[in-house]
């Protein structure tokens, strides 16, 4: 193989692009808005085209549309301080220059482009990409475009053969096949390509689809350099999933949350820390909106309303069962991190305390806590737990004035808990991304979900709820309860889990959110997409695309997360594990239900060979009999 001496970038589409990809719509902004501003438009087009017709493409210098065009409001000038405002750095392509220069070969920029070559290269240097000694060579300067002859006129112009160039571009011809038919190794940069998800924007048309696609293809390029490649799949994935959903729901919530008159807003821990960020990112400076406040809370700090209550219903969920439950989980549900000292009369032999319970246990586990010793120890835990949680919340500013929580999801436990702390001034209203509850009375129609009612069910409902949870973790464990600290009481939190845990990459989830609302607020449709989407909107698609049809990478990324529960005393699930064939064979009779949802469509893009067979089959057992149900329920009305 020959050695490299000298490496070639295209410069437009690999490593810079413009936040408005279509011309027509970037070149409109010249002119203003509405009409005016289109027909300007199409004659800046018409002009261009003109003189491609007559001078051959990409041959044509910016100067020469404008006299083309005529008489005109806008000059170049204007033009290229748009390009300039628009233009940004692609990161991917940074990287390939920037190792380039590591191993010591010299830079060549090659673009067919009107732009003049000096103000291409100002964008350069802007962008940290332009260093001294590196060579431009712009078509329209040259008298000759990349498929005519510009990369014969570098060999000759600096000395060098064309198998001693590597050139790396977007354009499948004028980058890839014209320089391969001359010699040139030639590098695909696919990267700006748009991805699935931004093109059903783009499908969805008009000029807010085109813009979503715009904002967030310009968001999924700009992905932090330290990233490794799972990284920039959990980036990706961000911006062009979870950023459309959670920002328009924080959009709404924050429009209803005002209507209502609220004066403060808490986002509880942990799904709601990048709530609030984008909340204080859309609503931060407008003083005509409630104030936002970060609340440490967990299911598990809070569900001591059932130990001190312990009414039927607190025994019953006490005891619910999942896939299974044991005495030392049941313990933690009651607050105790040891197991207490009580002698309970168990008809049998004890069970241990890490050991499955049995129906007949758990219905006696139910006995006890009616009567006896168990009980009165229960609510005793609970009374306590309940005064260092309400100490808590009232320190915080709950209990005072007109306020809301807002949360994930998905049943409202969390603010029920909170208007049984707090009854005397319970949250005004709650905010939900989704609830898996209508409303039943008319004390909880204070619940407000953003999404439509029953858009995921059966396993793909619990992916979804799992998958969102993931995207919208926090950088730190789940609050286990509250303690003091002088005069003051601060939330315990748990350690951070072994394995790969979603705390571990909230960073990056975080980050992409928030770089996609900016670039959402630079195209200027925020409050375009901050309504309730109906139907077969696109983020909801998309999500369900995800969960559906995910790429290898997606599937990898994701499924290796370890996701824990522990307010359920749930330990740590892999999500859509790898599974060998004796693992496959297990799904036969255990199917893919767990307390953390199994991820089917992952685990079955994971596995290779049989396995994958195996669990194809399982799949569709499972999905023809909730189909099934589905179906019974819908025609004997039942919910």
């Amino acid at each position: 193989m020959s050695k490299i001496e000298r490496v070639s970038f295209d410069v437009f589409g690999t490593l810079l692009f413009r936040r408005i990809a279509e011309p027509s719509r970037r070149l409109a902004l010249l002119a203003g808005q509405g009409e005016a501003g289109r027909q300007w438009s199409r004659r800046r087009m018409e002009a261009e085209h003109a003189l491609a017709r007559s001078k051959g493409p990409d041959l044509y210098s910016l100067d020469e549309i404008y006299i083309q065009l005529g008489a005109s409001s806008p000059s170049p000038q204007e033009e290229m301080d748009l390009e300039e405002k628009l233009c940004f750095p692609v990161t991917e392509g940074r990287l390939l220059l920037t190792a380039a220069r590591r191993r010591g070969e010299r830079v060549i920029f090659a673009s067919d482009m009107y732009l003049p070559g000096k103000f291409i290269r100002k964008l350069l240097e802007k962008h940290g990409l332009w260093q001294e000694g590196d060579r431009l060579f712009v078509s329209h300067e040259h008298g000759v475009a990349k498929h005519r002859g510009l990369f014969q006129k570098i060999c000759k112009e600096l000395s060098v053969r064309p198998e001693h160039i590597e050139h790396t571009g977007d354009n499948l011809r004028s980058d890839v096949l014209v320089p391969q038919s001359l010699g040139i190794r030639a590098v695909h940069f696919r990267v700006t390509e748009r991805s699935r998800y931004e093109i059903e924007w783009m499908q969805k048309g008009g000029e807010e689809g085109a813009a979503m696609a715009d904002a967030l293809r310009a968001a999924r390029l700009q992905f932090p350099e330290r990233l490794d490649d799972r990284g920039k799949i959990l980036w990706e994935t961000a911006c062009d999933v979870a950023a459309p959903l959670f920002v328009a729901y924080v959009g709404w919530l924050g429009r209803e949350a005002r209507k209502l008159g609220l004066e403060r807003l808490y986002f509880v821990s942990r799904d709601g820390l990048i709530f609030k960020k984008i909340y204080d990112f859309l609503f931060g400076q407008e003083r005509k909106f409630p104030r936002s406040h970060y609340l440490y809370g967990s299911r598990q700090a809070w569900s001591c309303v059932r130990a001190a209550f312990l009414l039927e219903e607190d025994i019953e969920a006490m005891v619910q069962t999942t896939t299974s439950l044991t005495l030392r989980q049941f313990y933690g549900r009651c607050g105790w991190s040891t197991p207490p000292s009580v002698q309970l009369p168990w008809n049998q032999l004890p069970p241990q305390d890490d050991e499955p319970l049995r129906a007949e246990q758990i219905d006696q586990l139910k006995g006890f806590m009616r009567t006896g010793e168990l009980r009165e120890r229960v609510k005793a835990q609970g009374q306590r737990l309940l005064k260092e949680a309400r100490e808590f919340l009232q320190q915080e500013g709950l209990g005072a004035g007109s306020y809301g929580v807002v949360d994930l999801g998905w049943y409202g436990n969390l603010q029920a808990f909170l208007e049984k702390i707090l009854p005397q001034n319970p949250p005004a209203a709650g905010f939900y991304l989704d609830l898996k509850k209508k409303p039943d009375s008319a004390k909880q129609v204070k619940r407000n979900a953003f999404l439509p009612f029953g858009r995921f069910q059966g396993i793909r409902g619990s992916v979804a709820t799992t998958l969102l949870e993931i995207l919208a973790a926090a950088p730190h464990g789940t609050v286990l309860g509250y303690e003091s600290q002088g005069h003051r009481r601060e939330a315990i939190l748990a350690g951070q889990p072994s394995g790969t845990g979603p705390e571990e990459t909230a960073w990056i989830h975080h980050d992409a959110v928030l770089r996609s609302a900016e670039e959402l607020k630079r195209q200027g449709i925020l409050d375009k997409i901050s309504v309730p989407p109906e139907g077969d909107a696109a983020m909801l698609t998309n999500l369900q695309a995800l969960i559906d049809h995910p790429s290898a990478g997606e599937a990898t990324a994701y499924g290796q997360v370890h996701f824990i529960s522990r307010q359920e005393g749930g330990g740590e699930t892999e999500f859509a594990p790898f599974l060998s064939w004796s693992q496959a064979l297990v799904m036969i009779w255990k199917g893919f239900w767990s307390r953390e949802a199994l991820w089917p469509q992952a685990c079955i893009r994971r596995s290779r060979g049989c396995a994958k067979l195996v669990l194809w089959l399982r799949f569709m057992v499972t999905a023809c009999k909730e189909k099934a149900v589905f179906f019974c329920r819908a025609i004997w009305g039942r919910p």
